[in-house]
């Protein structure tokens, strides 16, 4: 996952452009250039990790996952969705 991240920074050169600029300018005062590629650099890699997790999650469900994780307050999600609204999930 780290590679596939590493292998996307280097010929994603717009989004890793982009993603340099909005960390320079969130955090150029703290952060010297060297260390803002570095955190764009792991920018991707994480971005890369939850894209496989997402592709494996059917696969970690059927595994037992959901002995692993509790979801409370269905009745909210269901009452804003017939209500036309969106939902986001944490």
């Amino acid at each position: 996952m780290r590679l596939l991240g590493r292998i996307l920074f280097l010929i994603a050169r717009r989004v890793r452009k982009r993603t340099i600029l909005h960390l320079t300018l969130a955090l150029g005062d703290e952060k010297s250039v060297a260390e803002i590629k570095i955190l764009a650099r792991c920018v991707f890699q994480h971005f890369c990790s939850i894209l496989v997790d997402i592709f494996r999650l059917p696969e970690m469900v059927q595994q037992g996952i959901n002995d692993l994780v509790t979801a409370e307050g269905f009745e909210y999600v269901n009452k804003s969705r017939r209500g036309g609204r969106g939902v986001i999930l944490l």
